[in-house]
């Protein structure tokens, strides 16, 4: 019963352990990428945020400096 247990479950047990290896290095990849993208977008964020507020800063003194 061993012998047969092990001759037909063991293959599927590698299979099993195969597909998890790839599915692991697939989501590890896919959480790299989206960590990249999100990282991106939030420089970016900042760099707008950063400009638009010294731009209001520069205009709203100018303006109060004209009246």
């Amino acid at each position: 019963a061993k012998k047969e247990f092990v001759s037909q479950f063991l293959p599927m047990y590698d299979r099993y352990l195969d597909n998890y290896e790839t599915l692991i290095d697939q989501l590890s990849k896919d959480g790299i990428a989206q960590a990249d993208r999100i990282s991106t977008i939030s420089h970016w964020t900042m760099i707008t945020t950063f400009i638009t507020c010294v731009a209001i800063f520069i205009f709203g003194f100018f303006l109060g400096y004209t009246r």
